[in-house]
Order: C-alpha cells, then structure tokens, then sequence
C-alpha cells in the first residue's frame, strides 16, 4: 500500500534525527586523524608499565587485540612479520614501536601472557580491561590499527589490511603503507580505512 504524503514527509524529517548520532560519531573520528592522540599509561603482561609519551620521537602503532578474537588470530602470522620488519638493530633505538591493546572486558594478565607466549607474539600487549584507554582514543573493534608520529600526532586509523581472513593473493597493505609514509614524514593515503572484526566487549 502506498505512503501518503503526510507520512513521506514525516519520514524525510525524521531521518535526520535517526541518522544524526551516527554521522556525528563518523565526523568526530575523521576530525581526530592529524591532531594528537590522547596520551595514556598502561601495564603490559609482563607487568611494565608504558607511557605513550616515553615513545616520543618514535612512530607508534597500536593494535587493538583480543586473546580470544578470531579477527586477531587470524593477523598473527602478519603482525609478527610486521614486528620482525621493524625490530631495532643491534645498540639502536628502534624507529617503529608496536603496542597491542587489550581492551575486552574479560581479559586478564594471566590469560594475555598466555595466549601471548603461545603465539610468540614479539611486542607487548598493554592491559585496558575496563576499556578506558579504548574510549579515550575512541577504538571500538579488533584488530583496528592506529599510526601515531613522532610528535605523538595520529595519522592512521583503520584496518591493518583489506584481507582479514588471509586467503588474498595479493593484498592492500594499508599499515604497511601508513607506516613508510609516517617515516618519510608524509601523509598517508589513505589515512582512514574500514575495520572487518569484532567489536570490543566493555561491560
């Protein structure tokens, strides 16, 4: 049956209303790429505590990870592939520090530095149980990837690439890209790329 008029037009000005909240959520993390990121402090599995300020001077890549997430299991192989390419030469300070995030609700250290040592993942996973580093640098799936230059100012947010069930020839290796661009001091393109993965479990 057809709409009438009066209710087409009451839907064309209710849209605006449905839409606005997740428009407004889409503007506010574009504004966020090329301004700096919010610092914060964290313990890792080990038990060190890390400051993204003491990485200053370095270009950082933070890794949103899930010790039970498929989506994270499924980039081990090209995380630690990633970490090995990066990895600081003997007696020198390395140019690209990876961070991995634990965000979900139901992790802890125990099971971190399990699943951790399990995989022989080569870079530390900082613990953020109740989420509070996620919502402050607004990151809100696994495995979001985040660039972040040497004056601590985002420059990357998205996915690590566009195959995330690895079964690609041939992929788009956006960090990758993100990262040289980010050494060479150029912008990447592009700087804001869509996530496949699972949304953090907060409580």
């Amino acid at each position: 049956m057809p709409r009438s008029p009066h209710s087409l037009r009451g839907l064309s000005l209710a849209l605006p209303l449905l839409l606005g909240p997740l428009l407004l959520g889409t503007v506010a993390l574009a504004n966020e790429l090329n301004k700096p990121l919010p610092t914060f402090r964290a313990k890792d599995e080990a038990g060190a505590e890390r400051a993204l300020s003491a990485y200053r001077g370095q270009v950082v890549v933070i890794v949103a990870w899930s010790s039970r997430g498929p989506s994270s299991a499924a980039y081990t192989a090209r995380l630690k592939a990633l970490a090995k390419q990066y990895a600081p030469k003997a007696g020198r300070k390395a140019k690209v520090v990876i961070l991995g995030l634990a965000s979900n609700h139901f992790e802890t250290r125990a099971g971190i530095k399990s699943a951790k040592d399990k995989i022989k993942l080569p870079f530390p996973i900082l613990l953020d149980p109740g989420g509070a580093i996620a919502r402050k640098i607004k990151t809100f799936s696994t495995p979001t990837a985040l660039v972040i230059d040497r004056e601590g100012i985002l420059r990357y947010r998205g996915a690590i690439d566009d195959d995330p069930r690895g079964k690609k020839r041939t992929r788009k290796r956006y960090l990758h890209k993100a990262i040289l661009a980010v050494l060479a001091g150029r912008t990447p393109s592009p700087n804001k790329t869509k996530v496949t993965g699972f949304r953090i479990r907060f409580k």
